[in-house]
């Protein structure tokens, strides 16, 4: 049949419409079957056999094929050939060829539509509405696509035209908010601002009556007919109203800029109420859907609402409809209905100021519920962990707008706040055992720095706000985990058991130290005040016993440097330093907290920044014995030093420190195996840069620069001394001239100016 469909497809010459008789049509669906089928020759010779059908010259044959074959696989060719030749050849199709093809693709839809498989019929509706799309602003049909399918599918009584006529609109509008490849933005702005102004308010009032039939009759839940109509009103209140935010426009970009022509609906509480109703009646996956329709709702700009009135009062119906779903946990057993729910919780504060909120008649209410519901979704982490963001979210922004607060009425977070920061605290330290417990059935947010990062982001804000409160309440939590971590490091027979209790001691001491240094990190408007500072002195002096117990004690132990844990733990005492630093020892900041007179206290540090500063730097030495075959944690310690010494007058505090001293005379001894490591080649070029920068502040003398420069001469004269070409292809010479380069990289990258420069230039030369 190959033979026979070549001869046939030589005969094709133009696009006048050809009679197919079944014997071709029949061979065209055995062609489609086997291109489509498991055989990689019999799919080869389909493919070249079908491949003249792939012209826009041959779009007669291929409405032929559609239209007379009954085989699922030359449905599925045919659409997606069309669309492939719509989208492409978009401008070698005139405007009857177009026309046509549109009349043609709607009768198709409306009379094999039903009948057809539901993945080939969105492809052939797919095609419709990206003709209509591309010929919105030139072909005067186009834009009449909406009215037809009111008038021939939505006004039908077979309830299978309704789906369709739904399933069109729905592709429609997905179609217009995208923008199409030979589309300029400019052109997918006009169409979409024209597709606004005449439709998409028509469409959405045909979506609302949709679901008012469904709460009417709630049998029809599960229907298409729901699952559309709850589509096609999703699709309309996340469309892109402005027209220039095509790829963002169904994600949190915060405010729904709906047109001032739909505020009459909009506005009016009983479209709100009804998809609060049909969330309550409607099982998942509908429910879902209900509940981002509230969230788009929530999120309607501001200017919307005519006055305050009006707005408080539409305010009170979104926190009444949130305490109805509170009081009676309505469809929060289902994870996707839960997670929207946190994401709605979330909408809130960006929408509506503080002040407003605590006005509400339901505030005091919906407060106390939804504090209730965060502590129990922090304590049930195993199933709402992806949520907790959201959670999050809400909290820290209430509380940041907290001293912006106007009126007699107390918002009451400062009541709700300490037990969600301590129901937080404590499910990472459930997770941290549950992760070694159950390796395989729990994601471990402290693999993933960016997760991590995620849920860091807002605890220090609710932590500050109580931070009375806070800060002794995670000492409490840490002393004991660190007395059974430090009693444990005296063990000598380490078995698979200690292992596993030290892999939970080490991931919740991970959390609770991440945690501090997130806190300490975060430093509100303005001066500190006292007793914040001395609390930052005291969760930073527990980490550093913490960190001298590790580095003394628990890395001596057998197969600790193997240990995934301890480098997590590792890599969070960093991260501590690095926010410490920068609150107490950055350009930035004067260098009288109160946090070193508290360090002196509880560790005998001296009481400025000096003795911290020291502190970091032997921890940064003994980082680079210790941890030389640990690429990752030799990386952070290595932006911990050049963070440390880049700002200009903490450079010169360095410069006075025995050990920076000692650094520079001896930047290239044993004093730092790391640099042999070839796991550390890439952190070399770092690490002279650092040392280099350092040099530098010091001075600019040819002869010190000679006498720092000297171990890179000796490396240089000792690659001078190989005259045999094979000696180069010797492993250790590779890795000595690899070396070279990557230190001279770092240095090159210190020079930032001419006299710099011309110290190098003229020693390389």
């Amino acid at each position: 049949f190959f033979r026979v469909l070549w001869k046939w497809n030589k005969g094709v010459k133009t696009c006048d419409s050809p009679m197919m008789d079944e014997q071709k049509l029949v061979l065209v669906t055995q062609c489609c079957t086997a291109l489509f089928g498991a055989d990689a020759n019999a799919r080869k010779q389909a493919n070249e056999q079908l491949t003249p059908l792939c012209r826009v010259e041959s779009i007669p044959q291929l409405r032929i094929i559609l239209e007379k074959a009954n085989n699922s696989y030359a449905q599925y060719f045919v659409s997606s050939t069309l669309l492939r030749l719509v989208t492409d050849q978009w401008n070698a199709l005139n405007e009857a060829n177009k026309t046509e093809l549109r009349a043609w693709l709607l009768n198709i839809v409306a009379t094999m539509g039903p009948q057809m498989e539901r993945h080939n019929l969105m492809n052939v509706i797919q095609v419709l509405c990206r003709l209509t799309k591309l010929g919105w602003l030139e072909i005067p049909m186009c834009p009449e696509l909406p009215g037809d399918v009111h008038k021939f599918f939505l006004g039908s009584n077979n309830s299978d035209h309704i789906v369709i006529g739904l399933v069109i609109l729905n592709s429609l509008i997905g179609e217009i908010n995208q923008v199409a490849k030979n589309h300029t933005l400019t052109q997918h702005r006009k169409t979409s601002v024209s597709f606004r102004d005449a439709c998409l308010f028509d469409i959405f009032t045909t979506s609302l009556l949709t679901l008012q039939r469904i709460r009417a009759d709630p049998s029809q839940g599960a229907s298409r007919l729901c699952e559309q109509g709850l589509g096609v009103a999703l699709s309309c209140l996340t469309f892109d109203f402005v027209g220039i935010f095509p790829d963002d426009s169904t994600d949190d970009v915060g405010t729904v800029q709906i047109p001032n022509s739909w505020r009459a609906v909009i506005v009016d509480p009983a479209t709100l109420q009804l998809f609060w109703d049909l969330y309550a009646i409607l099982p998942p996956p509908r429910s879902t859907e209900c509940i981002k329709c509230i969230v788009q709702f929530v999120s309607v700009r501001r200017s919307l609402f005519v006055c305050d009135d009006e707005r408080k009062a539409w305010l009170g119906h979104v926190l009444i409809g949130m305490l109805v779903v509170l009081r009676k946990k309505i469809g929060l057993d289902n994870e996707e209905n839960y997670h929207e729910f946190c994401r709605l919780s979330s909408r809130i504060k960006p929408n509506y100021q503080l002040s407003e909120l605590v006005s509400a008649a339901a505030y005091d209410e919906w407060v106390q519920r939804t504090a209730q519901f965060t502590v129990e979704s922090f304590m049930n982490w195993q199933a709402t962990s992806s949520s907790h963001f959201f959670l999050l979210t809400l909290w820290a922004r209430l509380i940041a707008s907290q001293p912006y607060l106007k009126g007699d009425k107390p918002s009451r977070l400062e009541a709700y706040v300490p037990d969600i920061t301590q129901a937080f605290i404590r499910s990472r330290l459930e997770m941290a055992a549950a992760v070694v417990q159950t390796p395989d059935c729990i994601d471990d947010p402290l693999e993933n720095s960016d997760v991590l990062t995620t849920q860091l982001e807002h605890i220090p804000v609710l932590a500050r706000s109580c931070y009375e409160q806070a800060g002794p309440s995670l000492l409490a939590l840490m002393a004991p985990i660190m007395q059974e971590f430090q009693n444990g490091t005296s063990i000598t027979q380490v078995t698979e058991e200690v292992n596993k209790k030290f892999q939970i001691l080490e991931g919740q001491l991970a959390w609770l130290v991440y945690i501090m240094g997130s806190i300490v990190g975060q430093h509100g408007g303005g001066a500190a005040s006292a007793e914040a500072e001395r609390t930052d002195g005291d969760l930073t002096a527990s980490v550093l016993r913490l960190s001298q117990i590790v580095m003394e004690k628990r890395v001596l132990m057998p197969g600790a440097m193997a240990s995934l844990t301890l480098r997590r733990l590792e890599s969070a005492i960093l991260y501590v330093l690095q926010h410490f630093r920068r609150v107490h020892i950055g350009e930035s900041t004067v260098p009288t907290s109160r946090a070193f007179t508290r360090l002196h206290e509880l560790l005998g540090l001296g009481e400025d920044h000096m003795a911290v500063s020291n502190l970091m730097v032997n921890k940064i030495v003994s980082n680079f014995k210790v941890w030389r075959a640990c690429g990752p944690i030799i990386g952070e310690t290595l932006h911990l030093f050049s963070d440390l010494s880049c700002a200009y007058s903490s450079g010169r505090w360095l410069l006075k420190l025995p050990s920076i001293r000692y650094m520079l005379e001896n930047h290239h001894g044993p004093e730092f195996p790391f640099l042999e490591d070839q796991l550390n080649t890439k952190h070399r070029s770092e690490y002279y840069r650092t040392i280099t920068n350092l040099f530098f502040m010091e001075t600019l003398a040819e002869p010190a620069f000679d006498r720092f420069m000297l171990p890179l001469r000796n490396v240089c004269h000792s690659l001078e001394g190989i005259v045999q070409i094979e000696a180069f292809r010797q492993p250790s010479v590779k890795r000595a001239v690899i070396g070279l380069l990557r230190d001279l990289r770092g240095i090159c990258g210190a020079c930032v100016n001419r006299k710099t420069y011309a110290l190098l230039f003229d020693w390389l030369f």
